[in-house]
């Protein structure tokens, strides 16, 4: 049990201790708002790309589990529709019902839960969470864009639709690596070298923009609110991996569902509610608070399903 607790902290801890340190560069004020924003545009396109390589390319045959990436794929698929369903039911409001079931199905799959998995079984033998993010980020993006078109009257360009997923870094980095190990081509050593040390930046940067960028996104409706988090965080997960574990699932790939069903809220969230006309205040508020509550909720899973052998 104490082995237990123990590496549950070691998963957790190093990720809320990059994002206190965040915290503390924003209240010191070392860099503004709008210096956030592009340091995070620069994460986004520039360190993401290096970190998908960087693991795709590393990764081994045996880190590639298409059983997998089909479940979760459908489980997404499945879940997205079930928070449709409940949204329209809590409020009759469009632009939260748009910005509810975003809150609800996407998760920080990426900042959040690729870290964990890091801290847990090491960078080198992370090529399977590498794997499921490459796949299902982008389909969280399609996701999204499906549902705030809808429900702000608009029409869906397939098109422009395909290319952002298509030129998402994540993307490319993950189809470049592949590309390059499918025709056998070896990197000069401190290209690797390089290539490895931007991938090894990308996620504590990340989760240290990510606390610096914690303020407040106005009153919202606070019901609301607590059904995205409590959602998020509890129902989901409590839902979602009993089954995983039931189908077998084990180890690195349990863990890589546990932190894509239990992560917060996506930070990306807040934007594209936002960008789309869906209610931002409730999106903004649902990142914060997930996020902050998440670093004792995903210790508790990872304690509990430690404790019950799934890893």
């Amino acid at each position: 049990m104490y082995s237990n607790f123990i590496l549950s902290v070691n998963a957790v801890l190093p990720m809320a201790v990059l994002m206190l340190i965040g915290m503390l560069i924003k209240h010191r004020n070392w860099l503004n708002q709008a210096e956030l924003k592009r340091l995070n545009g620069v994460i986004f396109k520039v360190f993401f790309f290096f970190m998908l390589f960087n693991s795709t390319y590393h990764a081994t045959i045996n880190d590639y589990r298409p059983r997998l990436l089909l479940y979760g794929i459908v489980a997404v698929l499945l879940l997205w529709i079930a928070v449709w369903i409940f949204s329209c039911a809590v409020t009759k409001d469009p632009r939260q019902r748009g910005a509810m079931i975003q809150n609800l199905y996407r998760s920080n799959f990426v900042i959040m839960g690729y870290p964990i998995v890091v801290n847990m079984f090491g960078f080198e033998n992370a090529g399977v969470t590498a794997m499921m993010v490459a796949v299902i980020v982008p389909m969280y993006n399609v996701l999204a864009v499906i549902t705030f078109e809808y429900f702000r009257g608009g029409n869906l360009n397939i098109k422009s639709m395909l290319k952002e997923i298509v030129l998402n870094p994540m993307v490319m980095g993950f189809l470049s690596a592949a590309a390059l190990r499918l025709v056998g081509v070896v990197l000069p050593l401190f290209m690797d070298k390089l290539v490895t040390q931007l991938g090894l930046m990308t996620s504590p940067l990340a989760l240290i923009v990510l606390g610096a960028s914690f303020s407040g996104m106005g009153k919202p409706n606070w019901l609301q609110v607590i059904i995205s988090v409590v959602g998020r965080l509890v129902v989901i997960p409590a839902f979602f991996l009993p089954i995983s574990y039931c189908l077998g699932y084990r180890g690195i790939e349990f863990v890589s569902l546990l932190v894509m069903f239990g992560a917060p809220t996506a930070v990306i969230s807040y934007a594209m509610a936002q960008m789309m006309d869906g209610d931002d205040v409730l999106a903004g508020n649902s990142v914060v608070y997930s996020t902050a509550l998440s670093c004792f909720t995903l210790f508790c899973w990872i304690f509990i399903w430690k404790t019950l052998g799934a890893f």
